[in-house]
């Protein structure tokens, strides 16, 4: 997790939680991951944030500035484009990449900002929480991702 104090505000990235609720959910569905799927589910649930000079991938990128925080790079579309890219060369890495990017996609609905799902037809933010519960309900997915990985399938 890397915290960040911007123009006084508290920012807190949880670089970890897009990686941790890729992985539990990606282990719910298909049960076992090689390390190539598991190095592009881990990218893919990190992509979406190249747009933020904050982020992991970000920092390296030029444009980080010029894209906009949860604008093109958390849409559906992006996540379709860059996945096929990758499926044209190895269909298993990319669907592990696609599966990531789309619980980062899912993680930040479960914030109060939200994501475009429907983007380009509408630039509407869909939020499943209110500024009411702003963290709470992320660290209950947190940890029930902890509670499973560790309990049940013995990482």
């Amino acid at each position: 997790m890397v915290i960040l104090r911007i123009k006084g505000k508290l920012i807190v990235k949880v670089f970890v939680r897009n990686i941790l609720l890729g992985l539990t959910l990606y282990l719910l569905v298909f049960d076992r991951i090689n390390l190539f799927q598991l190095i592009f589910l881990i990218l893919g649930s990190l992509f979406p944030d190249i747009d933020t000079p904050y982020s992991i991938l970000g920092r390296y990128n030029l444009l980080a500035q010029v894209l906009g925080h949860r604008r093109f790079t958390h849409t559906v579309i992006c996540c379709v484009i860059v996945s096929s890219i990758i499926c044209i060369y190895e269909w298993d890495i990319g669907v592990s990449f696609a599966f990531g990017y789309m619980t980062h996609l899912l993680g930040d609905t479960l914030t109060p900002m939200g994501i475009m799902w429907f983007y380009p037809y509408s630039e509407k933010y869909y939020s499943l929480l209110s500024d009411n519960n702003r963290y709470g309900f992320e660290g209950m997915i947190f940890f029930l991702c902890l509670v499973y990985l560790f309990k049940f399938k013995r990482i």
